[in-house]
């Protein structure tokens, strides 16, 4: 590994536009995260929400000393393990692609797995 890559494996967490990519693979990672949606936005608004609603980031208004601080000391980090969603799609594929409904959606997404990182 280099570059951004290393840095984002070896950093506590990370502060960034609320874009779904980098805070997925933060997610992933055991990183805390601090998120600042970009203006009018819709996907950045959505993911804020998102992460909001399930307590996995801190969210600030406008960078400025004193949140960044807080976050540095108090912000705690949470690892989500996510299923392996092509597995479940290939075997779907080989049931001859049934019509899709609830309860086979909740059975994957139960399978989340979510751990508080010190």
């Amino acid at each position: 590994m280099k570059g951004f890559q290393q840095d984002l494996a070896d950093c506590s967490g990370i502060i960034c536009n609320a874009g779904f990519e980098l805070a997925s693979e933060a997610l992933q990672l055991g990183k805390k995260i601090l998120v600042k949606s970009l203006p009018a936005q819709m996907e950045q608004t959505s993911s804020t929400a998102a992460l909001d609603q399930l307590g996995y980031e801190t969210k600030i208004n406008a960078f400025d000393v004193s949140s960044i601080e807080q976050w540095l000391h108090e912000a705690a980090a949470i690892r989500v393990v996510y299923p392996n969603t092509a597995k479940f799609l290939v075997q779907w594929i080989q049931d001859g692609m049934p019509p899709v409904d609830t309860s086979w959606c909740q059975q994957i997404w139960s399978k989340v797995q979510v751990f508080p990182e010190h």
